[in-house]
């Protein structure tokens, strides 16, 4: 995530960029026999499929006390059309349970096309966790910006 003083491109543009790595074929390398044309290498702009900000999956990373903070981004969000994620309220019976709890919840975040981050919640395991695996991380002002 960026502040506000630091230049980036927008959601659209890293959503772009991010599906585009995506496409790339990575399992069979140029020179295999197999491979299709063009492997190993990014689709052209005009291979690029057309993207829309409807339906895109978005994890909302927020503090487990910013309830309000949370059912606000997420109505917010459905508003714009997107499909929305956080992370599991539940109580776990013991450790093995909290244990998947927290897989379920990164995996939802890394599967996600993009993960909002509210206040209280940018160090989050699952913020951190997206952003290595290139789904983009904004500011819940960032994404509804884009609609």
């Amino acid at each position: 995530m960026t502040d506000a003083a630091t230049p980036s491109a927008s959601l659209r543009q890293q959503l772009t960029r991010t599906r585009v790595v995506n496409k790339c074929h990575t399992i069979n390398s140029p020179t295999n026999a197999n491979a299709p044309a063009g492997a190993g290498t990014p689709p052209g702009p005009d291979q690029e499929e057309a993207l829309t900000m409807q339906n895109l999956t978005v994890y909302i990373a927020a503090p487990a006390r910013c309830v309000a903070e949370l059912a606000a981004a997420a109505a917010a969000l459905l508003a714009a059309g997107f499909l929305v994620a956080w992370a599991t309220a539940a109580d776990p019976a013991d450790a093995d349970d909290l244990v998947a709890l927290v897989a379920d919840d990164m995996d939802a975040a890394r599967a996600a096309d993009f993960v909002v981050v509210l206040p209280g919640a940018e160090d989050f395991p699952e913020v951190v966790y997206a952003a290595l695996h290139r789904v983009p991380v904004v500011a819940l002002a960032d994404a509804l910006a884009e609609v």
